[in-house]
């Protein structure tokens, strides 16, 4: 009780400083029959208007923390990934790592002492951070060398906690590829991701582990399963850490991002035009569902699919486009031109010179879309008068 009050009392000053963005505390396990010590980095962003917030768990913490809090802010401030919230788990000795997060050699599973450990994050972590933060439904865990081996463990439950795993330079365990291999194509109705690197510090044992757990994942027909591999040849172990946080970000957070080349040709190009508008509606609902933040659809995430509604056999979808894009948009102008432009494709010039002239208005005079908005009134006016 000590503990959570404690807790509270840091985020009360947090909340009035905003000036310390991680606190410590300690965590009473009943699993590790002991005073777990972890770091927590809140964002700023959490005493605003979010509903809830995404959680990453950092084994390693010593190693990896610092950087991951930094890629994360990053990546927040730039609009490729929602503000997280970031536990660190401390290591107290480095020499009982191994003794945390080992494995059985024969066998490959978690000793008897790591599996305290496991269910020290899976319950007492877990359960700490729900009663005491806004947690949405989306958490990632991430592990590098053998911690990132015994990251995967939580993938091989009925129902995994953790959404998403970065798996950086592995020291695999016995049958750990193969594990991967048959417990990645189980999983079902959540969307997963996972990330694995490698770089040429490893050891040959461990390369040649994760050249077979790559060649597994490469293959998995499953289509809840994402994945991105990265080998960094070229660089030290030591520079690949934030280029794989860094990767591993932008993979894991996709869903939340606005639509790239990669997705639009992996999830979106091949959707009939009535399909698009609702991937658009999908990709936002599931965005608060999983990171617990209300999010107004990207003006670019309509750019990124209007192209096939302009091409002739589709312009009958661009004015359910155009009124989809006034519903969430409405003083745009985007919505206005979709809507015209239907009515221009169907000859119908005077109803189109109407939604021009809405958009129109709509647009500062100075800026580069109003001579556009412009033009299209004037053709649209000419063919008016073509066609009396």
């Amino acid at each position: 009780m000590k503990k959570v009050i404690g807790l509270l009392l840091l985020l009360f000053v947090f909340s009035k400083t905003h000036a310390q963005e991680v606190i410590e505390t300690e965590i009473s396990s009943k699993h590790l029959n002991k005073i777990q010590k972890v770091k927590i980095f809140i964002p700023e962003t959490y005493f605003d208007d979010h509903l809830a917030f995404p959680i990453a768990v950092v084994l390693n913490s010593d190693a990896l923390f610092d950087t991951y809090v930094a890629t994360s802010k990053l990546f927040a401030k730039n609009d490729k990934a929602p503000s997280q919230i970031i536990v660190g788990i401390s290591q107290e000795f480095k020499e009982f790592n191994y003794l945390n997060y080992g494995f059985d050699n024969y066998s490959g599973l978690p000793t008897q002492i790591s599996s305290r450990t496991f269910g020290f994050i899976k319950n007492d972590l877990l359960q700490f951070l729900q009663e005491n933060f806004r947690i949405s439904n989306f958490k990632t865990i991430i592990g590098d060398k053998l911690t990132a081996n015994f990251a995967n463990y939580f993938m091989f439950e009925d129902q995994p906690v953790f959404n998403a795993y970065i798996s950086l330079n592995p020291q695999f365990a016995v049958h750990m590829p193969e594990n991967l291999k048959d417990y990645s194509k189980a999983l079902k109705n959540e969307e997963y991701y996972y990330y694995l690197s490698r770089t040429n510090d490893s050891e040959e044992l461990f390369k040649n582990k994760i050249s077979d757990a790559n060649r597994y994942l490469s293959n998995s027909e499953n289509n809840v399963f994402n994945y991105r591999f990265d080998n960094f040849d070229k660089v030290s172990e030591l520079t690949s850490i934030p280029q794989g946080i860094a990767s591993a970000m932008e993979h894991v957070f996709t869903g939340y991002s606005g639509i790239d080349q990669r997705e639009y040709e992996n999830k979106v190009a091949y959707l009939s035009p009535l399909a698009k508008i609702e991937y658009l509606r999908y990709k936002y609902e599931n965005i608060l569902y999983l990171f617990g933040e209300e999010k107004e659809i990207r003006v670019t995430d309509f750019y990124a699919i209007e192209d096939s509604f302009h091409e002739s056999e589709n312009s009958n979808y661009l004015e359910d486009l155009g009124e989809f894009a006034l519903d969430t948009h409405p003083k745009e102008p985007m919505g206005d031109y979709y809507i015209g432009r239907f009515y221009e494709m169907d000859m119908d010039y005077r109803k189109a010179a109407i939604h021009y002239k809405k958009g129109y208005v709509k647009i500062p005079s100075d800026s580069p879309e109003s001579r556009l908005f412009y033009e299209n009134i004037a053709r649209v006016s000419t063919l008016t008068k073509e066609k009396t």
